[in-house]
């Protein structure tokens, strides 16, 4: 243990191995539903059109859940949607499935639960059995490694009006969710 508070390369090495990066496009489409049909137009409603609705994917993973956020609020609010009026951010202390996330590129069970349609609409492919995320969809998203541990958090975490935070919840028992959601919300 001594080792690992030294050696911070160590330390991730050790997180990413642990770690579990099961995600897929649309896993809860419960939430995303939840998400795009109650969440978002209630905080429009009460949001001048000049500030945007900023969400955060913690434990994004290599990015299918905050894609699909995206797609979704595409999918709502159509085509034309841009970073002035949704922020998307996916924080991750795997920095390696950080990486995949800001490249985009996805193939196979990445899509077991994805439309055929809003495949098509939402990716283009770039090789044998591989799509990439289209440029309009990842302008609105971005993707930061981050250790939600650390504290105190750098200035994009600030301001957050949506937080999905089960995919990381799941690493913690009860109190220490208790005490980072606690964290989130006055953040």
């Amino acid at each position: 243990m001594n080792l690992l508070k030294k050696d911070a390369d160590e330390f991730y090495h050790i997180v990413n191995f642990l770690t579990i990066n099961e995600t897929y496009f649309f896993r809860e489409p419960l939430h995303i539903s939840l998400f795009s049909q109650q969440i978002v137009p209630e905080i429009l409603r009460n949001r001048p059109s000049c500030t945007p609705v900023r969400i955060l994917s913690a434990g994004a993973s290599t990015g299918e859940e905050p894609y699909t956020l995206a797609i979704e609020l595409f999918e709502k609010y159509g085509i034309g949607l841009n970073n002035k009026r949704f922020s998307i951010i996916g924080v991750d202390i795997d920095r390696g499935a950080i990486e995949k996330a800001k490249q985009g590129i996805y193939f196979g069970r990445s899509f077991r639960s994805l439309s055929p349609y809003l495949k098509e609409k939402y990716f283009e492919p770039v090789g044998s059995q591989r799509y990439a995320v289209k440029k309009y969809v990842r302008d609105i998203v971005g993707f930061y490694f981050l250790n939600l541990m650390d504290m105190p958090y750098p200035d994009f975490m600030k301001g957050m009006d949506i937080i999905f935070y089960r995919n990381v919840s799941i690493y913690f028992d009860s109190d220490v969710q208790k005490k980072y959601l606690k964290i989130y919300l006055r953040y």
